[in-house]
């Protein structure tokens, strides 16, 4: 299979915590395992993640 000359999105995460209570920073990954194959163009960080 040929290469293909794209580039892919492999990981997507971040980290959130609450100011108020002062409780533990959260961490959360996702892979190509849970998202599939997406070329990085059609990524769209703003969108309603489930």
């Amino acid at each position: 299979m040929p290469a293909e000359k794209k580039w892919f999105l492999f990981k997507d995460g971040g980290e959130g915590f609450n100011a108020i209570t002062h409780e533990e920073a959260k961490t959360k990954a996702g892979t190509v395992k849970n998202f599939g194959k997406v070329p990085f163009q059609s990524f769209n960080i703003y969108a309603n993640k489930k």
